[in-house]
């Protein structure tokens, strides 16, 4: 869907202002911890609700902690049906190099590497790329676990997505 053209003077509708203006926003309000798993799940907090036939701006930051023992952390995005795009999480991989320029699909598995469960150990992802939904509404979620089933790896409060729409 094209973005709308508004009139000068024209009165903008409470759904004009909360498609095109207002971000879709979910922030972490807790710590969500996983032991021991390498069953990625859906993190409880992290979705958003996309339109059918939309294309959105999508950013973000994922703070987390693990053991400094390898437990690491996996990590992919579930999509509305037929919704497609590309993004980069910006990051250290597990061998813990920098891998900041290399494009990714929503869909496609990535690692990052854990240095201790501390808040001095605090890892981040930083996620930034574009999505284009079909003919489906639905949410794109951040499902996670350990890449090494070891100790416990921890999705940390103040984590977030964002969305805003540009078409």
């Amino acid at each position: 869907m094209a973005v709308p053209v508004w009139a000068i003077g024209q009165v903008l509708s409470a759904a004009d202002v909360n498609n095109w203006f207002v971000p879709i926003v979910a922030v972490k309000p807790a710590d969500t911890g996983r032991a021991t798993t390498t069953a990625m799940t859906a993190d409880p907090d992290l979705l958003l609700p996309v339109a059918a036939n939309a294309t959105y701006d999508i950013s973000g930051c994922l703070f987390y902690t693990g053991p400094n023992t390898a437990s690491d952390l996996k990590f992919t995005y579930t999509l509305p049906a037929s919704a497609s795009g590309q993004y980069f999480p910006c990051h250290q991989n597990i061998s813990g190099i920098f891998t900041g320029s290399f494009a990714q699909q929503w869909t496609d598995t990535v690692t990052a590497n854990t240095t201790g469960t501390s808040t001095a150990n605090l890892m981040v992802v930083f996620v930034k790329g574009i999505l284009l939904t079909s003919g489906t509404a639905g949410n794109i979620t951040l499902s996670w676990a350990q890449n090494t089933s070891n100790g416990t790896t921890t999705m940390r409060a103040n984590s977030f997505l964002s969305a805003q729409r540009m078409g």
